[in-house]
């Protein structure tokens, strides 16, 4: 591992005096930069098949159709493949015999996600006697948190860590207090991908590594640009109920987060898609065609 990070940049403190910008427009900026938000499906309280409104039981669950992930009951999958067009409705694909997943439930994990069950709705039960259910699906931009992707395969390995909190890669941009790798398997709204948390101790020294890191190449080569934002968490479902977290090794925030940094599944959604319609209402018009005529006098258009 010869290969080195950027050097630190100068990173300016906030001043005072600093022009104030409107709560949206601070949370739009932020969202914009967010990319590790993510949901699991046992945190999503609307356990529905999304075409029939059914409610989907544990067979549902572990029922996946199609290789991208869309998610439908046993049920409407048979209807769309016996009497419809057959395809899945969330990428086209056209259904197979055989689902890309499914993993039949034994008794004993039956009995494990019953216990999973009746412990999240004894939990949301308590969130509501607080008022803070809806907290539970809140995610926070952590400022002391970065989350970098495009290491490339080379550096992304567990017993890298060390080297990669070192003062030669991130450790350089300040102290260190935690690291870690995670890997996310592909879903419908996200791609696959392998990423690392850098937590530090100091605010500004995760605004220094931000700024140094995004937009640099790898140092393990083979042409990947490294992508390096502020991290996401959430509450963590002991601070919410009010119970001391016993966890040590706990990731999630035990504190209250600033508005501006946090959002919702919905409020991310909002803005991609006000993302997407902006750079659609601002791309260039086709370039205006030239007419000529050939030899035996045909009319000819062509593109500049």
């Amino acid at each position: 591992m010869s290969s080195r990070l950027p050097r630190s940049p100068h990173v300016p403190h906030s001043s005072a005096n600093a022009h104030p910008i409107t709560a949206s427009h601070a949370k739009s900026h932020v969202l914009a930069g967010v990319q590790d938000a993510y949901w699991s499906d046992d945190e999503d309280e609307n356990l529905e098949c999304p075409l029939c409104l059914e409610e989907m039981d544990l067979s549902d669950l572990h029922f996946k159709p199609c290789p991208c992930g869309y998610q439908i009951c046993n049920f409407c999958w048979h209807h769309i493949k016996e009497n419809l067009n057959g395809r899945c409705p969330a990428c086209r694909r056209e259904y197979t015999e055989q689902p890309a997943e499914f993993k039949s439930v034994t008794a004993e994990e039956q009995k494990r996600l019953n216990a999973q069950k009746r412990k999240r709705d004894k939990e949301r039960k308590e969130l509501e006697a607080l008022n803070r259910r809806h907290l539970a699906n809140v995610r926070i931009v952590q400022r002391n948190l970065v989350y970098v992707t495009g290491l490339g395969s080379r550096f992304a390995k567990e017993e890298l860590l060390p080297s990669l909190r070192s003062s030669e890669y991130f450790g350089q941009y300040g102290k260190v207090s935690k690291i870690l790798l995670v890997k996310r398997a592909e879903t419908l709204n996200r791609p696959a991908d392998v990423g690392v948390y850098i937590t530090y101790h100091r605010r500004e020294d995760a605004a220094r590594a931000i700024t140094a890191v995004d937009g640099s190449p790898s140092p393990g080569g083979g042409g990947e640009i490294m992508r390096a934002s502020y991290g996401t968490t959430k509450y963590c479902i002991n601070f919410l109920r009010g119970v001391q977290c016993t966890n040590n090794s706990c990731l999630d925030l035990h504190e209250w987060g600033d508005d501006r940094d946090c959002f919702t599944k919905e409020d991310l959604a909002t803005l991609k898609h006000a993302m997407k319609d902006s750079e659609t209402r601002q791309a260039p018009p086709p370039a205006p065609r030239k007419r000529t005529e050939d030899s035996e006098g045909w009319c000819i258009y062509f593109w500049e």
